[in-house]
């Protein structure tokens, strides 16, 4: 308990187990001071099946009373809003949050099919469009998003996960800054405790050029969800973008303590050893990424079947052509999508070839690829900077 004090900076946890059969489910919860493992309270549960959130609602307040919190009437309201009467389609949606928040093909995959069974269980629970969205949102054609979103605030118009998610579409494939930054406010006013966010207003704030202001996000998000691997990668990303490249890898370090497998921060790690010199360990995290996300891919798609192979040339050709060889096979590979333009142009500015870059570049603007946004803030284009063709993209993006 004492590690769990200082990691998640809490005064006391909450533990317990649950047992579910064909229609009971029962509880028992304690809590725990951290200072001194002593019991500040405990209590069984016994309800049926179809009482769960019910009970949900029982054990918080009783928490609440429990640890003496004076909270006013719509705080407690805020505290015990249920925001569906199907237990089944709350499980499904949790379980689609869990699977969302890997941010990785199968993770995806599978989330938006939870989301989807959530809401044909009930159609009218607003946060099941919500996480289908926020799985849409990632696509290219992101249209659905929009709809699912519309549909959620029709069904509750003050529920903040839907601004936060206007505000990542505005950000993301509108490039409407200004809409973006009162989406998210609006969200953060309605729930300011809804860490999502304030992860994706530190994006939209590093996005902009506002690194300060973008890292105070982020350690609010963090200090809502300590543990959450997603927020410590961008926290890196955002110490990258700021060119601390060592408290950058620190973050990313972190975040993969918690789950080794996270795509992003192994991402992260490469730009960061790339900028640093340190190519040894920019191919290692290739190889990482490759690892997490080709296992998948394999089993349902031959190209990336045949692109994994290609994967498994990532360590010889380094050795046998260095940095450059190895840059230039990257830029054999296919994708799908027009990312592939805005990774070519990172990899052939590295490179020292501008106008290859710039070409790039303007391809990836004009495809409106979802990396775009980071064109500001990215150290990778240092050297563009007073470059006219870099200048007049970021003028276009409203990011000068």
């Amino acid at each position: 308990l004492q590690q769990i004090r200082q990691k998640l900076n809490v005064d006391a946890v909450l533990e317990g187990t649950i047992y579910r059969t064909a229609d009971k489910v029962r509880v028992t919860a304690r809590l725990i001071k951290t200072s001194d493992n002593a019991p500040i309270w405990a209590a069984q549960f016994e309800k049926p099946l179809q009482d769960e959130l019910r009970l949900q609602d029982e054990i918080a307040l009783q928490v609440v009373d429990a640890l003496a919190l004076n909270l006013s009437g719509n705080e407690k309201n805020a505290l015990t809003k249920r925001y569906t009467e199907s237990a089944d389609a709350h499980q499904l949606y949790v379980k689609g949050r869990y699977e969302w928040n890997k941010r990785n093909f199968a993770g995806m995959i599978e989330a938006e099919r939870l989301f989807r069974n959530a809401i044909e269980k009930d159609p009218n629970f607003a946060l099941a469009y919500v996480g289908l969205a926020d799985r849409i949102a990632t696509n290219t054609d992101a249209g659905e998003a929009w709809t699912l979103i519309n549909k959620a605030l029709e069904l509750d118009p003050n529920l903040a996960e839907a601004y936060a998610t206007l505000g990542f579409l505005h950000t993301f494939h509108v490039w409407n800054w200004q809409y973006a930054e009162a989406d998210f406010k609006k969200s953060i006013e309605l729930n300011p405790g809804y860490a999502t966010a304030h992860h994706w207003y530190a994006t939209l704030l590093a996005i902009q050029g506002r690194t300060d202001e973008a890292k105070s996000e982020m350690r609010r998000a963090l200090e809502i969800n300590p543990m959450s691997y997603n927020f410590l990668a961008d926290l890196g990303q955002l110490h990258y973008f700021a060119r601390e490249y060592d408290k950058a890898e620190e973050y990313c370090r972190k975040a993969l303590e918690i789950y080794p497998d996270f795509g992003f921060a192994h991402g992260y790690l490469s730009d960061i050893y790339l900028l640093t010199g340190e190519y040894d360990k920019a191919v290692d995290e290739d190889l990482e990424i490759a690892k997490t996300y080709g296992a998948f891919a394999s089993q349902t798609d031959k190209s990336n079947e045949n692109q994994l192979r290609d994967l498994a040339k990532y360590r010889v050709i380094y050795q046998q052509g260095g940095i450059k060889k190895y840059m230039e096979f990257l830029m054999t590979m296919k994708a799908d999508n027009a990312n592939i333009f805005y990774g070519n142009a990172q990899k052939y500015t590295f490179l020292g070839d501008k106008e290859k870059a710039l070409d790039n570049l303007e391809k990836a603007f004009e495809s409106k690829a979802f990396l775009m946004v980071f064109v500001k803030a990215d150290p990778l284009f240092d050297s563009l900077r007073s470059e006219p063709r870099y200048q007049e993209i970021l003028r276009k993006m409203n990011l000068q």
